[in-house]
């Protein structure tokens, strides 16, 4: 899994409109921004996070992240590097010195990243039914077969994540990482709303959860494949590695939906900081959606999918207990 960069083409833009005046994107960054009283009728044509990306007419946000593969970059050592290439405004968390351009001072830059990028693109989310999916293993192919059951159902539907963006058999997007940063999450669902998809599965790493590169998603549902022990030398702990991923159920409002695995030693954690609708499944106990009589081979997999009384036979090719 490669959760530890961002993708190589985070500069966004957007293409169907010109741009947004600063004084549009104000709301959404939040505290801090009300001392900005010059330059709210700039116009601003893109949103970066990296200094080579940057273009004339941009907002450029200083944040610390995994700006270059597997090396972690502070802002402030950015600042540079990014004047020379012209910006037409500046997030940051601290004034910076002998910039004069508009500077919106804000408690948590990668936070406002998230809610500037969902304003400049007209919040997608909003339009498309977006749907999370995390845990320790199993997200891609996870991702793969609820976008597919998806397009089945209820219409054109696009997967996001370690192999790319995929809607209606192309791919969109190359894939890179697990989930890129705010800029490139939004354009991307902007163009899919554009291309006419309604709904969206989306990969969800503890590293995007952590590094806020999801902030200000609004997710119809998510779903908990398993939990287990990974990606500490990002986290530190165990604790928390499943605190980022609590985050994405914790975050979910009362109407969205939150699928668990019942299996999983850490469900109850997961159950309690959410309060979406909780749907469970799992080989044993009072799950929602329980697995009967399963048999492997290697060829594929059968068994009896119980939901309530009813009991629904399955037939998949994928192989082993694990799928």
């Amino acid at each position: 899994m490669r959760d530890n960069a961002a993708t190589s083409g985070n500069h966004a833009e957007s293409a169907g409109t010109p741009g947004k005046y600063l004084a549009e994107l104000l709301p959404a960054l939040g505290a801090g921004v009300e001392a900005c009283r010059e330059g709210r009728d700039v116009l601003v044509t893109g949103l970066a996070c990296r200094p080579h990306e940057v273009r004339p007419g941009d907002l450029f946000v200083l944040i610390d992240e995994y700006l270059e593969y597997n090396l972690w970059r502070r802002g402030r050592d950015l600042v540079e590097a990014a004047r020379e290439r012209r910006p037409a405004a500046l997030v940051t968390d601290e004034p910076v010195p002998d910039w004069n351009i508009p500077q919106l001072v804000v408690p948590d830059p990668r936070q406002a990243l998230g809610r500037a990028a969902r304003a400049y693109f007209d919040a997608p989310d909003e339009t498309l039914t977006v749907v999370g999916i995390t845990g320790t293993n199993g997200k891609t192919t996870t991702t793969r077969l609820l976008a597919h059951v998806l397009r089945a159902t209820i219409g054109p539907c696009a997967s996001m994540g370690t192999l790319g963006m995929e809607l209606g058999g192309e791919v969109l997007d190359p894939g890179e990482y697990t989930t890129p940063l705010a800029p490139v999450n939004y354009s991307r669902l902007a163009r899919l709303r554009d291309l006419g998809a309604v709904a969206a599965v989306m990969e969800v790493s503890s590293h995007g959860l952590a590094l806020d590169r999801v902030a200000g998603l609004r997710f119809a549902g998510a779903v908990l494949t398993n939990f287990s022990r990974d990606h500490l030398d990002f986290h530190g702990s165990l604790d928390a590695y499943a605190a980022a991923k609590e985050s994405l159920f914790a975050g979910l409002e009362p109407e969205a939906f939150a699928v668990l695995n019942r299996d999983s030693d850490r469900y109850a954690s997961f159950a309690e900081v959410t309060g979406a609708r909780r749907i469970t499944f799992g080989r044993e106990g009072d799950s929602t959606w329980r697995v009967r009589d399963l048999s492997c081979g290697p060829h594929g997999t059968c068994f009896q999918a119980l939901w309530k009384d009813r009991a629904f036979p399955v037939g998949t090719r994928l192989v082993g207990r694990f799928q």
